[in-house]
């Protein structure tokens, strides 16, 4: 619950306390004896009895930022032993970035394009404009994301225009653990793979090892989702990367759809199909020209192989009631044989390939923004 906010907090003593079953945070005014409430939210800790390093976020006037204050509130609330430096780290933080938003007209609430937001205007000041290292930076940043992350999944925020992208990349002992692209600068040391087994790709990419291939596959049998079982398994034997396997289309495997999806026709189908042997290794041409993208779409077309018997397992899905149903969902392409082989269950492409018919007007779609294999990952 909001209550009255006074206007500066200067020289006035400030923590929290547990009311009833509430957690208040108050300003005690020593000069007038009075205590002014600031917020009040729900507490479920019945542990928590008082905060007493709680400070405050003023933008330049003196005024509380009260986004940025319900957010401290709320790290108090989740951690009842949050300590005064982490507490110091995030209102030092996040007051230089509303500093920065005030004094270079930047609405912190409204990103202007995908890659002129507040996230990324901040980036950049942080490594053109300040004196900053490249670890200093990055922890500037990592405190603007927490917040920004608080703000979407608690405070009813949403954007047109993602803030950062993630990627995955190796951390000291070699395993993969997320990124954001706004955390990261130029000049930040990374440390090197200590193992010869990692591939030189620009990324430091590790082969899964056998046993950590068998236990993938255990676990995609057990789970039992057959476009995640599918596509897992394309990437094992192809080696290809998501945004080629995502905006595989149908053209791809088949020549021709049945009539109708009734047993009868698709039976019918299925007798005029030339099946390889489970043995067999089939070729897709992807890349450029080929309705399945590369690499950041800047390779020539190249083939990729899979075995026969991933081959019919992928027809089977593609006039499988499950897939139908997505497809019939979707957008049209320019022809039925160029809609994608994996959508999501509204009839969305899981990866929007660079030539699709929405590609550069993603609002038809319905959606807020290009898919790019986020489904996946978060899977």
């Amino acid at each position: 619950m909001q209550v009255s906010i006074p206007a500066k907090v200067q020289n006035r003593f400030v923590s929290t306390r547990k009311v009833k079953n509430a957690i208040e945070c108050y300003i005690w005014d020593q000069e007038n004896d009075m205590i002014e409430t600031y917020y009040q939210i729900p507490n479920n800790n019945q542990n928590l009895h008082e905060y007493s390093h709680f400070r405050f976020v003023l933008d330049k006037d003196g005024a509380l930022w009260s986004d940025a204050n319900l957010f401290l509130l709320y790290k108090v609330k989740d951690n009842p032993k949050l300590s005064p430096s982490r507490m110091k780290y995030f209102v030092d933080n996040l007051t230089k970035f509303k500093e920065f938003c005030d004094n270079y007209d930047t609405d912190y609430l409204k990103p202007v394009g995908f890659n002129d937001t507040p996230t990324h205007r901040y980036r950049n000041y942080l490594e053109h404009v300040t004196d900053k290292t490249p670890k200093a930076a990055k922890r500037c940043m990592q405190a603007v994301t927490i917040f920004y992350e608080w703000m979407f999944e608690y405070n009813g925020f949403s954007t047109p225009f993602p803030l950062w992208k993630e990627k995955i990349v190796p951390n000291k002992k070699g395993w993969p653990v997320k990124v954001k692209d706004v955390c990261q600068f130029i000049g930040e040391k990374h440390r090197e793979p200590t193992t010869s087994t990692y591939v030189t790709d620009e990324e430091h990419l590790r082969p899964l090892s056998d046993k950590e291939q068998n236990a993938l596959l255990d676990a995609l049998a057990r789970i039992g989702n057959p476009e995640y079982t599918i596509i897992f398994y394309i990437a094992l034997e192809s080696m290809a990367r998501k945004q080629t396997i995502l905006t595989l289309r149908l053209h791809h495997f088949v020549d021709s759809l049945p009539e109708s999806y009734s047993p009868k026709d698709i039976d019918k189908w299925f007798k005029i199909l030339t099946w390889p042997s489970d043995v067999e290794r089939k070729t897709i041409m992807v890349g450029l020209g080929q309705d399945a993208d590369s690499k950041k779409g800047r390779y020539e077309s190249y083939p990729i192989y899979i075995f026969g018997w991933l081959w019919k397992r992928i027809i089977v899905y593609i006039v499988s009631q499950r897939a139908f149903k997505r497809r019939s969902k979707a957008l049209p392409q320019d022809n039925e044989l160029k809609q994608y082989v994996f959508l999501t269950q509204s009839g969305h492409a899981m990866y929007h390939a660079k030539n699709d018919l929405y590609y550069n007007d993603i609002a038809k779609t319905g959606l807020n923004e290009v898919h790019e294999g986020n489904c996946l990952d978060q899977w």
